[in-house]
């Protein structure tokens, strides 16, 4: 007869440098503990973006903390943010929004968003093998999963926010949904009241003859230009224009014909300006080109 004292000598043995067994407690206890700190890791940030979304004082301000701090911010790969603009208000209110590319599109229509969601929109984290995958994030390469956000107001989709990722690190449980969800209502709100914010601002930073930036638009501007061209260390050109023998054209013709002109410079070197360049009238005949 074989003896099997070997065998069982194998069973007891220990593996050197290998970490301790753990018991099912333990291991419940140990997940519980991964999962309350990855809650209060979320909490956090989502308290500091909060924040953030305080501070962005105009509409220019909120878009650049959802599509350039907010990955950042959340360790996400990229942001895009999809805007509901059937009659081009918004179009209108936006100013250098091509700077975005594809991360910022204003639709027509809900179709394309309402598509996105079930019939009562909600969160959702899709992969590569939703077919949804092809019609957000394209401009990105790498993107494996996506977290889709619907901007709703008062069950209305205003917009839909969707968050590049390159793995699976966001596992989303109940109260991460809730948290997300927050956030989401969070930005709507905040939106809405930016978008009525830069209505009323834009009837004040506006030359009412040239329909261009006056010359509190272009220190606002200007202001912005600077503060991105540091952060970014790149150069901000301003061009300084002045309209020659004006007082004399208006003295000898009159009001009528002197406004003419000044329409006519405006849409003159409004059609030669590039999409993220910025015009204004500074004074009576003094324009800028930021």
């Amino acid at each position: 007869m074989v003896e099997d004292s070997g065998h069982s000598e194998y069973e007891g043995e220990e593996i050197q440098g290998a970490p301790p067994v753990l018991s099912r407690t333990e291991l419940r206890e140990k997940r519980l503990s991964e999962k309350l700190t990855v809650n209060r890791y979320l909490y956090q940030q989502t308290q500091q973006f909060e924040h953030m979304l305080l501070d962005a004082p105009d509409l220019q301000s909120l878009l650049e903390v959802l599509l350039v701090s907010m990955p950042r911010h959340f360790s996400f790969r990229v942001s895009e943010l999809w805007l509901y603009d059937p009659e081009d208000v918004l179009a209108g209110l936006i100013v250098g929004g091509q700077r975005y590319g594809r991360h910022l599109q204003l639709q027509h229509d809900t179709f394309p968003m309402q598509e996105l969601y079930d019939l009562e929109p909600d969160i959702v984290v899709i992969d590569a093998t939703d077919s949804r995958m092809f019609e957000v994030l394209k401009s990105e390469h790498g993107i494996e999963y996506a977290l889709l956000m619907p901007l709703t107001d008062g069950g209305r989709m205003i917009g839909s926010l969707h968050l590049g990722l390159q793995d699976d690190s966001l596992v989303l449980g109940e109260a991460e949904e809730d948290l997300i969800a927050h956030l989401a209502s969070m930005i709507s709100a905040f939106f809405k009241l930016a978008v009525t914010r830069q209505q009323v601002s834009q009837l004040t930073l506006l030359d009412p003859l040239t329909q261009i930036s006056n010359l509190r638009g272009f220190e606002k501007d200007i202001a912005r230009e600077i503060s991105r061209a540091r952060r970014a260390d790149k150069p901000v050109t301003v061009l300084m224009m002045e309209i020659d023998e004006f007082d004399d054209l208006y003295d000898n013709y009159g009001q009528r014909r002197g406004h003419f002109v000044l329409k006519k410079v405006a849409e003159r070197i409004s059609s030669d300006l590039r999409a993220t360049d910025n015009l204004a009238r500074l004074a009576r005949q003094k324009f800028a080109v930021l």
